[in-house]
């Protein structure tokens, strides 16, 4: 066949081939040559076509437009092509290529009724076979055509037993049977639609089968054998996360793109989003959007576009936590071809202000605070001996002890001072008054409040209106006198001394320290100085950290770009855009309603959380906003709600089979815990059936392409998968019980944001009765029962018994067999001791019922446990598990060890 001399090359993301050619050449050998030279092809590809026009081709009666090509190794290319539109199908040998065939008789490419492509399979009138492999297993238990919207069934069909029929079909039902009642249809081109209805579905394939239905009403139309109507279906920008045309992408653009670690969605940008990245902002930006809506997607792209316009200066992109920056760090590498990303920095806010405050040093903002103390107090000595240090407070642990910030409060709330007693026995009381709440959790909180809405100076002058005595403590639930809120004042200069004795700062301290000098954040020198900002997911900072972000750009022209959903603020901060000078009188605010992730069944079972509990959060905290979102026209099976006699076993059994299925890769399938005090990811690592690679979520996680993930609900926001199982979804255990009802809407809204990480699947698993969040969407869901209980080899030895806690959460004590008699003396690295902490939290931390579960209690028994003779005989491959093996920390170790005759068993 001859090739236009202009020919278009393109293939559809969600059809196979990419996912062929990608395993063709990690299958080494023959298959690796055929699946290089298509890379070639396609790298290489001139306009003219000249290539591909070299090679052997064939026809295929199976698929009209069909022309397969001989590549190396007896290999075959299989495409579909008209009047000068080359459409990639498969790549596979010989035998391969033939079965993909059998499997899909009559595939073309057409746009439905709203102009959006998809493969439907449009079979010979007459056809009442299903194809061969035709059924992959989902979690849908409905009928096949009930998963659909097809109203014109009865207009097709009007015997009503013949309809019934039909519609009892389900994924089970055998061939033969399916065969016998598509015969009783009179109509040759109603049966091939109905066989080609059921061959989709039964593969998951819901657009595709919608697709089919349009092309037999005339609704849509095939865009191979009328390649004319193809351009106007790409015009509409519907298309961009359907189809990619090759021959628009510069050679690096496509050799990236065919990279096996590449994500093609990278380069989607629908044209609402476009319009975002390309846009010029005279004033700070604000995009605002569901979750879905392709926020991050819009910033990286943006990232790019801001440092090819400036070329020669540096384009600064920031977000809350560490994970999350590696990930779109990862993104921006995969996403620029051109060197552009050697000139995007991305950061964690905390590293990026670290060494904002290492450059101005603290000397302002400690002898402000020197000013302000009485001098006989503890703090003013603590105080000026932090001065003679004041460049290298910003540590997140203690360079002398390795002590981290978890550490310091642990240690401050145990304090045994009268006065200090006193001071918080006061507190305690006043908050127990409202119930049985975990105080030491709720003040810590508290703490965070106060000082992402004040400036250290002003939080404690009562009277100018400005002051923490006046403040309404938007989204807390437990009223606060003026007396209580005195010794809570008194409480947190304590702990910020005891954090500068440390030679520590978290987060909020280190926007406090940089305060007084924020005139000089305009002038920091070319490592830290950023043209312009960009900022992922907004409504995690805090109205003093926003405050001081505005001043870091530069120029003016595209200086701040922020991008989040308020709806998405779970934490326990102040957030107010008007103080910041951020709200709408300051910005250009862009929107986006339109969610391109999730499937209409996901998005409608979230959003039920999200209108009822959006809208208390919403009463207790006027800078939150619920969108409506726009609904996806894509379409797959409902969230699943299952009652599980082990619910660990049953998320593994689930995600094996999603991956087994082939239609996805491990990477992208997540197990989250809704409660991990009560079930850490360690603990489902460790639960895991042996053979399943799995590995706690980070910002590599689809570098790992081999490895499932796991972790909680705080943890997977601004991620992506294919199909996420939460677990822990019971009465007792979500919402969290040890804080108030009225703040229990934010874990509501951890959950929403969980459960829209999930493109494709959704699964929430209980073991007694579900929680209520789930009662709310219980329209919404799909209910079973699943008593799997997995027998086999587990990842850890001593993980034979799953069921490790009941429906309350189960307080932890270290066995008495453990209690030392002499703790660890000085000597071990901050490496060391939290190699030795993460090994006692994982393999010593046991149930016991008459405590309380809490980091702080673990803790606490880590300092009794950790003693030379307790750490003797632990095997190396134990102490490390499933983390990276660290010989210098296990030397280390073991060295100490040897002082007290003492040592580890080295088997590894």
């Amino acid at each position: 066949m001859s090739i236009n001399p202009k020919p278009k090359l393109l293939f559809h993301n969600q059809g196979a081939f990419l996912k062929s050619l990608k395993d063709m050449r990690r299958s080494g050998g023959p298959k690796q040559q055929a699946g290089d030279q298509v890379s070639q092809i396609i790298g290489d590809f001139t306009l003219n076509g000249a290539t591909l026009a070299k090679l052997t081709n064939h026809g295929e009666s199976r698929i009209p437009h069909c022309v397969k090509y001989d590549l190396r190794g007896s290999c075959r290319l299989v495409t579909v092509q008209n009047d000068g539109c080359i459409w990639f199908l498969f790549v596979g040998d010989h035998d391969d290529v033939d079965r993909w065939i059998d499997a899909h008789p009559g595939l073309t490419v057409a746009a439905d009724k709203k102009k959006k492509i998809h493969q439907p399979i449009v079979s010979a009138p007459g056809t009442t076979q299903l194809p061969s492999q035709g059924l992959i297993a989902s979690t849908d238990d409905r009928p096949l055509l009930n998963r659909i919207p097809f109203p014109e069934l009865e207009q097709l069909l009007p015997q009503a037993k013949l309809r019934r029929d039909l519609r009892d079909v389900r994924e089970e039902t055998d061939d033969d049977t399916i065969q016998e009642i598509v015969e009783c249809i009179g109509d040759y081109g109603v049966q091939s639609l109905v066989i080609d209805l059921f061959t989709h579905l039964r593969k998951g394939e819901v657009d595709a089968a919608l697709t089919r239905i349009d092309l037999h009403f005339g609704r849509g139309v095939d865009v191979v054998a009328e390649p004319t109507n193809l351009d106007a279906a790409l015009a509409t920008g519907e298309n961009s996360e359907l189809v990619t045309d090759l021959t628009s992408l510069s050679q690096a653009e496509r050799e990236r793109l065919l990279s096996d670690d590449f994500e093609p969605w990278l380069l989607w940008l629908h044209p609402d989003q476009k319009r975002v990245v390309e846009a010029d902002f005279d004033l700070p930006a604000v995009l605002k959007g569901v979750s879905g809506s392709g926020k991050t997607v819009i910033l990286i792209h943006r990232a790019r576009r801001l440092a090819r316009k400036y070329p020669n200066e540096t384009i600064g992109v920031l977000t809350l936590n560490r994970s999350l920056a590696r990930l779109l760090q990862n993104l921006i590498n995969k996403l620029c071809v051109d060197g552009e990303q050697t000139r995007i920095k991305v950061e964690a806010f905390y590293d990026y202000f670290k060494s904002v405050l290492q450059h101005l040093g603290s000397e302002a903002y400690l002898k402000e605070y020197l000013h302000d103390v009485v001098q006989s107090e503890p703090i003013a000595r603590t105080l000026e001996r932090a001065l003679e240090m004041h460049q290298s407070l910003a540590n997140d642990f203690s360079p002398q002890s390795g002590e981290t910030l978890d550490d310091t409060w642990n240690e401050y709330w145990q304090i045994d001072e009268d006065e200090f007693r006193r001071t918080r026995d006061a507190v305690v009381e006043a908050i127990k008054r409202r119930g049985e709440y975990d105080v030491k959790a709720y003040l810590r909180d508290e703490f965070t409040l106060i000082r992402s809405a004040f400036p250290r100076a002003k939080r404690n002058r009562p009277g100018t209106g400005e002051s923490y005595y006046e403040y309404k403590r938007e989204g807390r639930a437990i009223e606060l006198i003026e007396g209580v809120r005195r010794n809570v004042l008194r409480m947190l200069m304590r702990y910020e001394e005891y954090m500068l004795a440390g030679a520590m700062m978290d987060e909020l301290a280190l926007s406090q320290a940089i305060i007084p000098a924020r005139v000089l954040l305009r002038e920091l020198p070319e490592s830290l100085s950023r043209r312009c900002l960009l900022i992922d997911e907004f409504q995690d900072f805090s109205t003093l950290e926003l405050s001081l972000l505005k001043q870091i750009p530069t120029e003016t022209e595209n200086d701040l770009f922020l991008a989040g959903d308020t709806v998405q603020k779970v934490m326990v901060k102040d957030f107010n855009l008007g103080a910041a000078l951020l709200d709408r009188n300051y910005v250009r605010t862009r929107t986006i309603t339109k969610n391109y992730r999730n499937s209409r069944q996901i998005l409608q079972a979230a959003h039920e959380l999200v209108k009822h509990y959006g809208a208390i959060a919403a009463k207790h905290e006027q800078s939150i906003e619920v969108l409506d979102p726009e609904l996806a026209v894509r379409e797959t099976a409902p969230p699943i709600a299952i009652k599980a006699t082990e619910p660990v076993d049953v998320a593994w059994k689930m995600a094996h089979e999603w991956v087994a299925a082939g239609a996805r890769e491990s990477w992208s399938v997540c197990i989250v815990s809704a409660n991990p005090l009560t079930l850490p990811p360690s603990r489902i690592l460790e639960l895991r059936p042996e053979g399943i690679q799995a590995e706690c979520l980070s910002g590599d996680y689809f570098l790992h392409r081999d490895r499932m993930v796991v972790g909680t609900l705080s943890e997977v926001k601004g991620f992506e998968f294919s199909l996420i199982i939460i677990v822990e979804c019971d009465r007792m255990l979500l919402p969290d019980r040890s804080i108030p009802e009225e703040e229990q809407w934010r874990d509501a809204l951890r959950l929403y944001v969980a459960m829209t990480r999930g493109r494709d699947q959704v699964a929430l698993i209980y073991k007694n009765e579900p929680s209520a969040f789930l009662d709310k969407m219980k329209e919404q869901l799909v209910w079973r029962e699943d008593a799997f209980n997995y027998t086999g080899p587990r990842m850890f030895a001593g993980a034979a018994t799953p069921s490790h806690h009941t429906l309350k959460p189960t307080p932890v004590v270290v066995p008495k067999v453990v209690l030392p008699s002499a703790p660890w003396p000085e000597g071990l690295s901050p490496n060391a001791k939290l190699c030795l902490l993460r090994y006692f939290e994982q393999r010593i931390y046991v149930p016991k019922k008459e405590h309380e579960p809490s980091p702080a209690h673990m803790r606490q028994c880590y300092g009794r446990w950790l003693t030379p003779k307790n750490v003797d005989g632990i095997a190396v491959s134990r102490l490390f598990g499933e983390g990276s093996f660290r010989r210098d920390v296990a030397e280390e170790i073991h060295r100490e060890l040897g002082r007290h005759g003492f040592k580890l068993v080295w088997d590894r």
